[in-house]
């Protein structure tokens, strides 16, 4: 079994652990049940990103002048990702954050 991200192999599973898997995963159920376990880890991860950036970004919106900060999480997100302070991931790492 391969899982793909945008048309890349990032995991390939053997018939072996495929059949392991399904020691406890029904065969019937067995790729919707893959892929909704697939998609709670990386909402998880996202959710998780989301709170971390409001607050950082809330106080600093503020600061910044920002009188109405939407409640919608894209939103909100799209508005940090314009300002001069904010740094993803690759930036900080660079920066010794």
């Amino acid at each position: 079994m391969e899982i793909k991200l945008d048309d890349k192999i990032v995991l390939t599973l053997s018939e072996t652990q495929v059949k392991i898997l399904m020691h406890d995963i029904s065969s019937d159920i067995f790729e919707e049940d893959i892929a909704r376990r697939l998609k709670f880890i990386i909402m998880e991860k996202y959710q998780g990103c989301v709170k971390r950036i409001r607050q950082e970004w809330e106080p600093k919106l503020k600061e910044l002048g920002k009188r109405t900060i939407p409640l919608d999480e894209e939103k909100f997100c799209e508005i940090v990702f314009e300002c001069k302070g904010y740094a993803d991931k690759k930036i900080r790492l660079t920066n010794g954050e």
